[in-house]
């Protein structure tokens, strides 16, 4: 039990949106963390997110292609491990699907 709880803890590094000194602080997902930059006194909340979900944010500011670039960046800079498992479960969701279309005899 204690290493789930373990697990969900999250260690980050942000930037102050003011003065851009490094700001470094852990949570749980889901937290909303209220951080204060010790360099010029800024608050401003953070929500505490997985890095999965981190990866595929969308920015509803940005245009489709701006979008995709910023995932892009943030996939290529992944290790391989991980790049190797979303790699297979897209591929296994893409199997899925395929195989349950044959079943149902329905044409994308």
């Amino acid at each position: 039990m204690l290493k789930k709880v373990s697990q969900n803890i999250q260690k980050k590094k942000i930037r102050c949106p003011n003065c851009k000194n490094e700001i470094e602080f852990s949570g749980t997902i889901g937290d909303i963390m209220v951080i204060n930059c010790k360099a010029c006194n800024k608050k401003w909340k953070v929500e505490v997110k997985n890095s999965l979900t981190e990866i595929f944010s969308w920015d509803s500011s940005l245009d489709l292609g701006e979008n995709l670039t910023i995932i892009k960046r943030r996939f290529k800079a992944l290790p391989l491990q991980t790049k190797v498992s979303i790699y297979l479960m897209f591929f296994i969701i893409n199997l899925f699907i395929v195989v349950l279309s044959i079943y149902f005899k329905v044409r994308f």
